[in-house]
């Protein structure tokens, strides 16, 4: 063989070689570890939120968003096909992190199988599964919201409390509102002195529905989906600066159930949060910034979404919902129509978050501060196109009315118009496929997790971007 030859084979290897190491895709970065990384550990609850407990009992983590795992790839130059758990480890997409769960999601048939599966300070409830001991109420916050003590004589547990099934959907579709013997859960969740009970597993898992056919397309999305999406409007009758310009961020756990060639979207409001903003994207003055309390947030009713005749869900399939329409801290016999409640006349107004005011309390925090008591309209419509078969986004038509009903002081009685803004890209939605034991809670988690999060706020939409 000839030198030259030689040296020609001898720079094709080298370039293979460079290739190999430098042309790699790096989405992501390596997970940092902080001081909870170093420390023991039994089960991934030792660890706290974000991580896991590896196999040498030390408190780890993988990831937090889905680009972070190409590092755990054997092969980055390949797709990445992997997910972040909760727990903070890479897995497959659609492989739950099984390991990573509340302590009452371990099956127990006596405390001491709790406390070598689930943790300490835990004990086996009278459902046969692991949940935190406690005394009161208090001894539950850690669990996080809408879990409080229950139990029996023989000592107390941590539970889910409910008295309406909206309650339960906050935990995960697969979860039921199981009251005490004789109660109606449809009349107990409007009674004024409501009877309380505990969120379990629902028998037979998530309730999907009847007639499911697999061969149709619409079969396909079926299953259950986190969802954000952001209503931008722009508020005019405001004293001093006259016009504010808002976006309604708001997050949502969602079942997808089939109905012959179309689907339902039925979505738990988990969590809401207003945001000021200028058209320029620079930084706003914040005359007024309003705080939407979990009670207003709890109140709401499951919204339920048509859209008929769906495509496969692949890429570039497209499909347009029904209207999704509900007044919030009202009852009007002709809800699309009917005027809104007003100061002069609360006969319509309904106190929906159960605070003594009428309609629906907002904190206003700013230049006036105090509560604002309301009746509003709001309607959407999704205009969807399928990214892949794990995630959804598109454009968001919307409409928002408002009716101040009374506020804590009289600074804050204004009367204002609110239009859906000019600007259309800050109007749109974005949902990822989740397993079926997902929660709200989840959900407000992943939406926290980095920038390449699919569900991250951000104040314009973007057709062309990829999870």
């Amino acid at each position: 063989m000839s030198d030259r030859v030689q040296t020609i084979e001898c720079l094709i290897a080298l370039t293979a070689l460079l290739c190999t190491a430098g042309c790699t895709r790096t989405d992501g970065a390596p997970a940092l570890d902080d001081g909870k990384a170093a420390e023991n550990c039994a089960v991934d609850l030792d660890c706290g939120g974000g991580r896991y407990c590896s196999t040498d009992r030390r408190c780890a983590i993988d990831c937090t968003s889905p680009r972070d795992c190409v590092f755990k790839m054997a092969d980055p130059s390949v797709p990445n096909e992997m997910d972040c758990s909760p727990c903070g480890r890479c897995l497959q997409k659609g492989v739950e992190d099984v390991s990573c769960r509340l302590v009452t999601d371990a099956p127990c048939e006596t405390t001491a199988d709790c406390l070598q599966t689930a943790g300490r300070s835990t004990v086996c409830g009278s459902r046969g599964i692991c949940a935190p001991s406690c005394t009161s109420d208090d001894d539950c916050t850690n669990q996080g919201k809408g879990w409080a003590c229950g139990g029996d004589s023989a000592g107390g547990w941590c539970v889910r409390r409910c008295f309406r099934e909206t309650d339960c959907a906050y935990h995960g579709w697969h979860f039921r509102c199981d009251l005490p013997p004789g109660m109606d859960i449809v009349a107990n969740a409007d009674a004024a002195h409501p009877a309380y009970g505990e969120c379990i597993p629902r028998g037979g898992g998530i309730d999907w529905g009847g007639g499911a056919d697999p061969d149709r397309p619409s079969y396909s999305y079926r299953g259950v989906w986190g969802v954000v999406f952001n209503t931008a409007v722009r508020v005019t009758g405001l004293p001093i600066i006259t016009v504010q310009d808002t976006v309604w961020h708001q997050i949502a756990l969602a079942k997808v159930t089939q109905d012959g060639d179309g689907i339902v979207i039925r979505q738990k409001l988990c969590a809401v949060d207003q945001k000021n903003f200028n058209e320029d994207d620079s930084t706003p003055y914040e005359f007024e910034h309003m705080i939407i309390p979990d009670a207003f947030i709890d109140s709401m009713p499951i919204f339920a979404s048509p859209a008929g005749a769906v495509p496969a869900l692949v890429p570039g399939g497209t499909f347009v919902t029904d209207v999704m329409l509900n007044v919030r801290g009202a009852r009007l016999d002709d809800p699309a129509n009917d005027l809104l409640p007003a100061r002069g006349d609360l006969s319509h107004a309904w106190d929906q978050d159960r605070d003594g005011n009428p309609g629906l309390t907002t904190i206003v925090s700013g230049v006036f501060s105090g509560d604002v008591y309301n009746a509003q309209r709001w309607w959407m419509v999704y205009h969807a196109v399928a990214v892949d078969r794990h995630h959804l986004q598109g454009p968001v038509d919307h409409g928002f009315e408002n009716s101040t009903l009374g506020a804590s002081k009289k600074e804050l009685l204004y009367d204002l118009q609110t239009l859906k803004h000019p600007q259309n890209d800050r109007s749109y939605f974005r949902a990822q496929r989740l397993p079926d034991t997902a929660s709200c809670a989840g959900v407000i988690e992943i939406s926290k997790k980095g920038p390449g999060t699919w569900l991250k706020f951000k104040p314009h939409y973007d057709a062309n971007e990829r999870p």
